[in-house]
């Protein structure tokens, strides 16, 4: 069993989600008080360039589309964007 958690955030780049600290409070709140696996999506501005804060932060999912879409080299670049901000934000 499991709750998805879905935050929309519009405005990604400003300061106080910039450093994903009020998403990693959240995190830590649900996941101290529940004892089912709590999934959480990011959605909302998401680009390759700031995702890595919300990966680091504890985001399970990153839901895209504009930035995938409409990226200017196209959506295989776009992904590949993405997998490399991803992992980098792993530490891979």
């Amino acid at each position: 069993d499991g709750m998805w958690l879905a935050l929309a955030c519009p405005e990604i780049e400003s300061k106080r989600l910039n450093s994903g600290s009020i998403l990693s409070e959240l995190l830590n709140c649900f996941r101290k008080s529940s004892n089912f696996k709590l999934f959480v999506i990011a959605i909302g501005g998401i680009s390759p360039a700031n995702c890595g804060a919300l990966v680091s932060a504890g985001a399970d999912f990153l839901a895209v589309s504009s930035a995938v879409w409409e990226h200017a080299e196209g959506p295989a670049a776009a992904v590949r964007a993405f997998a490399t901000a991803i992992a980098s934000a792993r530490g891979e």
